[in-house]
């Protein structure tokens, strides 16, 4: 009886869930336990293991073992401060830049010369707050500055000339900034001014003169102003130079909210139109974006309240990327190219450390022809999969929470054809509640995760 009950429970799960989730993608995520709000992040291009994170409430921690330890590193600047920004400069990746504010006051620009022991304050045109900052290739140093628009330094923030031209774009505020990876003097950025957002501009001439820039992009007219979504985030695709995606949220403008609208952009040729893109992301407010640095058909895109997106064909479409954390708000995410390559994610909860994504396709080169059957299951689930190789095999079970069920295999696996069943045991031979279930199959340092369902055992 207690089978047809849950069986009954979870009638409506088997016909809402594509029986195919087997062999979709997942992230089980480590929590890094900053106890707080992790609002940007970046790491040194030359030695990777060194990582900076800037919080809420910490200010700025960094780590030097790639992602494993971090500690704060505040002497200059406050423990207590907010970092909203950090850039490393590309001539020397010891210079490294943040925008930081205590409570209360105005953002200010900080510069440390050795990997951030120390930081020094700079001044900045009119004393005026800072809200962004972005490098070029050659190392000068563009800040967004309220009310006082864009300003850029050839001497490490020195000395500072004005970088908007003259025209209207020098009394509204640039809250994002984003030089292209390879052309130098060639940015688009975001513009506000008092409480109106003015979308995108761009510049071809390192400011001398922004154009106006969105075609293709919403707009609303509010007390005779026209209006556009604020950019959140925004990144180029570095081998053809051309190809731009942009995230948007609403602006605090609910006229632009609604599950029809979108807010993820793509432009094919460097800005001048825009296209929407999905399915499969409508309606979703867009914080933050990435472009795996080796596939740059594989995007990230971290949303508001609900987690992170991901597109394997360059934007056509979108999918939510399961994971054993529920997000509040993904603010960055950066690629780390040492440990066998991980993601880092900062979010409003904390900092989540989760695998790469892209090794699915290294994984499949080593173990094909996997499944589970039958699946859903009721008293044993059978994995079956071929190895081209010998290697060291582990199979584990983990529930949402990312807690370890059970592990039904740890050891070295000659090349050939292997089955692997699980009796819905748990480590301690107690029976499983019905439910989701998280597996991860690895094959020495590559590994795969996804969703397996158990509907109940039919020996109850």
């Amino acid at each position: 009886m207690k089978f047809i009950k849950y069986l009954s429970s979870f009638l409506i799960v088997v016909f809402l869930f594509d029986l195919s989730f087997a062999t979709e993608p997942v992230i089980l995520w480590e929590k890094k336990e900053i106890n707080d709000a992790v609002l940007c992040i970046n790491h040194n291009p030359v030695v990777p293991e060194i990582i900076y994170i800037g919080t809420q409430k910490k200010g700025i921690l960094r780590s030097g073992d790639g992602g494993i330890t971090f500690e704060q590193k505040n002497q200059g600047i406050g423990n207590n401060w907010t970092i909203a920004d950090i850039e490393i400069y590309p001539v020397d990746p010891k210079i490294v830049f943040i925008v930081a504010k205590e409570y209360g006051s105005l953002r200010g620009l900080f510069r440390s010369t050795n990997g951030g022991e120390n930081w020094e304050k700079l001044e900045v045109p009119g004393g005026s707050k800072v809200l962004s900052i972005t490098f070029s290739p050659n190392g000068t140093l563009y800040a967004g500055l309220e009310q006082y628009g864009v300003f850029r330094s050839t001497d490490m923030g020195n000395t500072w000339r004005r970088s908007s031209g003259g025209g209207e774009v020098s009394a509204y505020s640039a809250h994002h900034l984003f030089h292209h990876p390879t052309k130098e003097g060639v940015l688009i950025g975001g513009f506000y001014t008092t409480g109106i957002e003015k979308g995108l501009y761009y510049t071809t001439n390192s400011g001398e003169y922004w154009f106006k820039d969105g075609d293709g992009l919403p707009e609303v007219v509010i007390r005779e102003n026209i209006v556009q979504p604020r950019v959140q985030d925004l990144i180029i695709e570095k081998k053809s130079g051309v190809i731009y995606y942009a995230g948007f949220n609403d602006g605090g403008v609910v006229a632009f909210n609604g599950p029809k609208n979108m807010f993820l952009y793509k432009s094919l040729n460097s800005a001048e139109n825009w296209v929407r893109v999905g399915p499969g992301i409508e309606g979703q407010h867009i914080y933050s974006l990435y472009m795996h640095p080796d596939n740059i058909f594989f995007i990230l895109a971290g949303s508001d309240t609900n987690g992170i997106y991901y597109s394997d064909d360059a934007g056509v479409h979108w999918y939510k990327l399961y994971s054993n954390y529920r997000f509040n708000r993904v603010n960055d995410i950066d690629y780390i190219p040492v440990h066998s390559g991980y993601y880092l994610v900062g979010t409003n909860d904390d900092l989540f450390i989760g695998r790469d994504v892209t090794s699915v396709k290294n994984f499949e080169k080593s173990i094909f022809d996997f499944k589970i059957f039958p699946h859903p299951f009721t008293s044993f689930a059978t994995f079956e999969f071929e190895l081209q190789k010998s290697c060291f095999v582990s199979l584990s079970i983990y529930d949402l929470a990312g807690k370890l069920i059970n592990r039904l295999i740890d050891k070295n696996l000659n090349s050939g054809r292997h089955k692997i069943i699980w009796d819905a045991k748990t480590l301690s031979g107690s029976f499983i509640n019905p439910g989701v279930f998280i597996y991860e199959l690895r094959c020495d340092t590559l590994s795969f995760s996804s969703k397996i369902l158990f509907l109940g055992s039919i020996r109850d």
